[in-house]
């Protein structure tokens, strides 16, 4: 694996182009993600965190003697055909569950001449256009698919990535209003205190639960095959997860006790701007913990290396390149667990007696070993591949293999070089046919490539390290 000599996380930081290119991308994104639902072809909204929902508040002005506010109930969502994490404001007649999925017909960032959009970016509207929908499948899979979006980390500042991404504003009990950015994300978790608090505000709300002001998490250096600590206060929030009150009682027989875990919860920056400095005294970042997450190491290494595998061109005017898959050399995903395994070893050395490390790292083990010959991989040669979300999607919805569905795009993709009159009738026939066929190429038009072109020019412009 080549990689730069330099050590660009230690150069100095432009906040202003950092903000200023994170804001543009999330805009880009958003743009995007506008119109891409549809009754014909709805788009699936997965709970990124089960059973939760915020309140909303949208301040209103039309003039100084005229201020009012719209209150919204604002759901998590991951967006699975465009793998991007929004939120998503509902204040229509009836009620949604935030306890299963949903599908969505409809995705707006606000209605005609309004300007909520660019105040509340990460944010959008379905007009009543949205149903509960159960997935058990494609919900057991959402860790699996966070592992792709990684925040960021750069000299002592957390960036969130433009894939998860959300704007959120409250009316404060003295009636100041206030704008947050939130970030759901995974992370490995270093904590070694824990202190019960009630009553402690996050997002004006008072929370229970479990405060450490100095765990750590791990961030990875791609330029020179490196993980470091930096240090994040964590609140794990009682009674989302049971494992919780078990880190608590442990943590408190013993002085060199520690916990490493992986987390699933969200980065909150306080000041409504998308960077935090963990560096300076007063950190402008918490992390609400929500649960456990399985550690999928193996596919945070796609987000870091791979490349979006083009398929072959559809036949539309623009004739724009659709995309079919992700890969990445074998080599790179072992060696990037490799350097993980290492950190954790040296971790529990350090540490000396750690709760869930050696757990942790028969997870990462059994991940790779299971993942690597399971349905949802395939091996090309030198390189491990991953198909499109929206593939998965559709496999789990149609049970057609992935394989099969690789195997048929792999044909389409050859003929499109070699032989483009017969491409040409075949995509005619299939666009004839009810088949599953016909929503492949439908599911492969999802814009989740481009998303992830975003978070990699992104990353690869400001020379940022990922959090792991």
């Amino acid at each position: 694996m080549q990689r730069s000599t330099s050590s660009p996380a230690n150069a100095s930081v432009d906040i202003s182009a950092l903000v200023n290119d994170i804001v543009s991308s999330v805009k880009k994104l958003d743009e995007i993600l506008e119109y891409q639902a549809s009754d014909e072809d709805p788009i699936i909204g997965l709970q990124v965190f089960p059973g939760v929902t915020l309140t909303l508040d949208y301040l209103l002005i039309k003039h100084r003697s005229n201020i009012s506010s719209v209150e919204y109930t604002c759901f998590i969502l991951l967006l699975l055909e465009v793998l991007a994490i929004r939120g998503v404001r509902y204040s229509g007649q009836g009620t949604l569950s935030a306890s299963s999925s949903f599908i969505i017909h409809e995705l707006l960032r606000q209605y005609k001449g309004a300007q909520i959009a660019d105040e509340l970016l990460g944010s959008f509207i379905t007009k009543g256009k949205v149903q509960n929908k159960t997935l058990v499948e494609h919900q057991t899979l959402t860790h699996l698919f966070l592992a792709l979006i990684r925040p960021f980390y750069k000299n002592g500042f957390i960036i969130p990535s433009p894939l998860s991404y959300i704007t959120y504003a409250i009316i404060t009990k003295n009636g100041q209003y206030r704008k947050y950015i939130l970030s759901p994300a995974t992370v490995i978790a270093i904590i070694k205190e824990l202190k019960f608090v009630k009553n402690y505000n996050v997002l004006g709300t008072p929370l229970t639960g479990f405060l450490s002001n100095n765990a750590s998490i791990l961030v990875y250096d791609p330029y020179s095959n490196e993980i470091r600590e930096i240090t994040i206060p964590i609140l794990l929030l009682k009674n989302t997860c049971p494992t919780f009150d078990d880190y608590f009682n442990y943590l408190k027989t013993g002085t060199s006790n520690a916990i490493i875990t992986n987390l699933l919860g969200m980065f909150i920056f306080g000041k409504s701007l998308p960077i935090a400095n963990v560096k300076t005294g007063t950190c402008d970042v918490l992390f609400l913990a929500f649960s456990e997450s399985c550690p999928y190491i193996e596919f945070e290494a796609f987000a870091i290396f791979s490349s979006v595998q083009q398929s072959f061109l559809a036949m539309n005017p623009s004739k724009r390149r659709h995309h079919y898959g992700l890969c990445i050399p074998h080599n790179y995903i072992q060696e990037f667990v490799a350097t993980v395994s290492r950190k954790f070893h040296n971790i529990i050395q350090a540490l000396q007696k750690v709760q869930s490390a050696s757990i942790l790292e028969q997870h990462i083990e059994s991940n790779i070993k299971r993942k690597i010959q399971s349905e949802f991989i395939i091996q090309e040669n030198d390189n491990i591949c991953i198909p499109a979300p929206p593939l998965i999607s559709l496999s789990l919805t149609t049970h057609i293999t992935i394989k099969d569905m690789w195997t048929e795009l792999k044909r389409l993709h050859y003929l499109s070089i070699h032989n483009k009159f017969m491409f040409e009738l075949e995509i005619i026939k299939i666009r004839q046919e009810e088949s599953w066929r016909r929503q492949m190429l439908s599911k492969i038009k999802k814009p989740w490539g481009i998303a992830l072109q975003i978070q990699s020019e992104y990353a690869k412009k400001h020379q940022l390290w990922y959090i792991i």
